[in-house]
């Protein structure tokens, strides 16, 4: 429940850091930002949400970028990133988040969020399952 609290909360303050990094990615050391100098994106445009829940899942799962479990929060978000490239590659709205803990400052979690049919979902990047975060009714109030 802890984490579904950090999620929660993260996703307002982190709206805006996504904004500034998401022309963005991560390279070299595990601090360094650099602009994307890729320039394989489609001319799909604009980029839209999943159609439906099946949809967004089959994306997900073969779209697990390979990332090392321990190699620290830039590499995770970089990997984040690449998922949300390869959205907008496909015509996806994608967006990837990093939130630390107040409580433990080393502390960072690391998701992307995408809608399906109204409804938000969230997953981590190195795993193939998404979970529901709000309903579209639950988004509408």
């Amino acid at each position: 429940m802890t984490r579904f609290k950090w999620l929660i909360a993260g996703c307002i303050s982190i709206l805006f850091v996504v904004t500034f990094l998401s022309g963005c990615f991560l390279v070299g050391s595990d601090s360094e930002i650099v602009p994307s100098q890729d320039s394989t994106t489609n001319e799909v445009s604009p980029p839209q949400d999943f159609p439906d829940y099946g949809t967004l899942a089959g994306w997900i799962e073969n779209h697990v970028p390979p990332f090392e479990i321990g190699s620290g929060a830039v590499a995770w978000y970089n990997a984040a990133l690449v998922i949300q490239r390869e959205a907008a590659n496909d015509g996806y709205l994608v967006s990837a988040v990093i939130t630390g803990n107040p409580d433990a400052p080393d502390e960072y979690i690391v998701w992307c969020t995408a809608l399906a049919t109204g409804d938000l979902y969230w997953w981590h990047p190195e795993d193939s399952e998404c979970t529901l975060m709000f309903t579209a009714e639950e988004l509408a109030k």
